[in-house]
């Protein structure tokens, strides 16, 4: 089934849904079928109560569509507006992300000359230590020297 024949079935389908619903409604169908009633026995085909319902039904179903052709348009609209801002996060998030990695490898560079200036500075300290410690054990083993007592004669 083409196009043309599926859209002309939609509105025959609508049509008689339509009519339908209009002779089988209650309240206002109660009404329509009664004017139909009186123009029929008037010798009257019962088509005016007919055409006037279904203009009306046509002129709010064309009312219906206006709104939903502008809710539409509105949709369309935000759509495009969450598409720019999606895309916009996206930019921000990746020169965050851009940003985030330089300032980590700067860190990182950072720490690692720091930790070089620490082990040096340790070794230094450590040769110190080394040295006062021989120093300290060399005072300790060497014999002290003892003074005379001299004693003076009388």
């Amino acid at each position: 089934m083409g196009k043309k024949a599926g859209k002309i079935s939609l509105l025959v389908g609508l049509a008689a849904g339509a009519l339908a619903g209009v002779l089988f409604a209650p309240g206002k169908g109660k009404e329509l079928r009664s004017k139909i009633r009186k123009e029929v026995e008037s010798g009257k085909t019962g088509l005016k109560p007919l055409k006037k319902s279904f203009t009306k039904m046509a002129t709010n179903m064309a009312k219906t569509a206006d709104e939903l052709s502008d809710s539409s348009e509105k949709l369309v609209k935000v759509k495009r507006k969450a598409k720019k801002t999606v895309k916009k996060a996206k930019t921000k998030v990746k020169k965050a992300k851009t940003a985030v990695k330089k300032t980590a490898t700067k860190a990182k560079s950072k720490a690692k000359k720091t930790t070089a200036k620490v082990k040096s500075t340790a070794k230094k300290a450590h040769k110190t230590v080394k040295k006062a410690h021989k120093t300290a054990k060399k005072m300790a083993t060497k014999p002290k020297k003892t003074k005379k007592k001299t004693t003076k004669k009388k």
